[in-house]
């Protein structure tokens, strides 16, 4: 989706009048608070939702949306990832980047292009990059000791560890 990113995923119904839980893709919780619509999205089918109702409550955000007023009608959004515009997600600290941008760098070491990121994914213990090079695939951590300067306006991600691709 152009100019939108994700941002959460819709979990179980709450309450009795349609709320559900969404569970933030980030730490920042906040930014829910400010969104009017969004659009949500699972298996191919999307829908642009109004918000009417959204709270902050222990690890997730409470949301009801216009025409879903009932736990039955709640429960239909199950598994349904929440899209947002852009600026209207999760503000970005010093350093940080969002994870949609880091899929299609160039992964560079000592100013030599060695391969490509693929994609993100969750692991364990935070986020894998999936690093394609001319004759294999890597998952390697997204963490300090691994990467260095990520410059989203030339395209690269600098890899400190050659010997990941090893």
């Amino acid at each position: 989706m152009d100019n939108k990113l994700a941002t959460g995923i819709i979990g179980t119904a709450f309450g009795l009048k349609g709320q559900v839980k969404v569970y933030p893709y980030s730490d920042d919780r906040e930014h829910f608070l400010s969104l009017s619509e969004v659009v949500i999205e699972k298996g191919g089918v999307k829908k642009n939702m109004e918000i009417e109702e959204c709270k902050l409550a222990n690890g997730c955000v409470l949301v009801h949306f216009k025409g879903f007023d009932t736990p039955e009608a709640a429960k239909s959004l199950a598994g349904f990832v929440v899209w947002v515009n852009r600026e209207e997600a999760a503000p970005l600290r010093e350093g940080e980047v969002y994870t949609a941008d880091l899929a299609g760098l160039a992964v560079v070491h000592n100013g030599n292009q060695v391969g490509k990121v693929v994609s993100c994914t969750e692991g364990i213990q935070g986020l894998l990059l999936e690093i394609k090079t001319e004759s294999e695939t890597h998952f390697i951590p997204y963490i300090g000791r691994y990467f260095g300067k990520t410059d989203l306006e030339a395209g690269t991600l600098e890899l400190k560890e050659m010997m990941l691709l090893s």
